[in-house]
């Protein structure tokens, strides 16, 4: 039986490192551009992987159709649409922006193209319930990989087209780490490649060197939510070097120095990433916006702002939880 249903304290840790990284990732006025260029690399197909990791194929219509379900209702409804509204609202109030710039949102946020951070809701989405029927029809694992390989590549031709209404072209750029995921759990892959020490090594050797020479190519840097390069093969290597590092270290220090208050935090940043990763990249925008200030100690105090009201909404949340459950 698959682990999909049970947490793995490690995998949180690396979801909170994600979390970390995907700030770091934009703030182009601190982090040097080869930086950034190595944690785009990277950062969100982690999360795909790690959503696909946890993902479980349901047994015949019934459990297919209650997946569908959940999956609507958590990425759709309290992701996407309901991160959405909250973060409109908040535009409007604070930022007061004008009458043109609401209906282009609405119409964007309708149609799936706006750029916001919420964007990997609908993302996910559409490759979790992608996945849900190729894996009707395909068991095979062997044959799933084809069919990411086929998915990313016409996600490539949409691009090109620029065509990517409903995050559709994210979405089969990105199933592939979705069923790399899965696969590394059915497989236990994570596990054996944890004891080949040097694969660490050899990671950490292609995902930097790999990320330099990117730069010096074209220096470019590859965003799943609209910039896709058609360097399939080349950034699945780099992505997969740069997430196997990230999970090794997040395993050995979970092990090692998983008591350590630090640690703790990050794994709980990690647990509620539902919730910090949309906040602790909206909010800080908006901070700085209404102080209208972009200096370092502003930006600095921004992303305390946004931590501490991303900490509020998830203790709020749980309490909801447990009045829901005692009722």
């Amino acid at each position: 039986m698959s682990e999909g249903t049970k947490r793995v304290e490690w995998l949180d840790f690396a979801k909170g490192i994600g979390v970390i990284l995907v700030i770091m990732g934009h703030m182009p006025s601190i982090v040097p551009n080869n930086v950034r260029i190595w944690i785009y690399s990277f950062h969100m197909p982690l999360f795909f992987l790690v959503a696909g990791y946890f993902a479980v194929v349901p047994n015949g219509t019934q459990d297919l159709m209650r997946t569908i379900k959940n999956k609507t209702l958590k990425l759709l409804v309290r992701g996407y649409l309901a991160f959405a509204l909250c973060f409109m609202v908040l535009d409007i109030v604070f930022l007061r922006i004008d009458k043109e710039t609401i209906l282009k949102n609405v119409y964007g946020i309708f149609i799936g193209t706006i750029d916001r951070i919420y964007w990997f809701f609908l993302s996910l989405y559409v490759v979790s319930i992608l996945f849900l029927f190729v894996t009707r029809v395909v068991r095979n694992y062997k044959t799933l990989l084809l069919v990411a390989v086929t998915f990313a590549v016409m996600a490539i031709v949409l691009k090109r087209y620029g065509i990517n209404y409903y995050r559709v072209g994210s979405s089969l750029y990105s199933f592939g780490f979705y069923c790399l995921g899965y696969i590394a759990n059915e497989k236990k892959i994570l596990g054996y490649l944890y004891n080949i020490k040097y694969s660490f090594l050899i990671s950490v050797i292609v995902s930097v060197l790999g990320s330099v020479l990117t730069l010096k190519m074209s220096p470019y840097i590859l965003d799943i939510s609209n910039n896709l390069s058609i360097d399939i093969v080349w950034n699945y290597i780099l992505a997969i070097c740069g997430i196997w590092v990230v999970i090794f270290l997040s395993r050995i220090v979970c092990e090692k120095a998983g008591n350590l208050s630090i640690i703790k935090i990050l794994v709980f940043v990690g647990m509620n990433s539902f919730f910090f990763f949309p906040i602790t990249n909206y909010m800080p925008e908006l901070f700085r916006a209404v102080l209208n200030s972009d200096s370092n100690i502003v930006k600095i105090l921004a992303y305390v702002f946004a931590f501490a009201i991303a900490s509020c909404v998830v203790f709020i949340e749980r309490k909801l939880q447990i009045v829901k459950a005692s009722n």
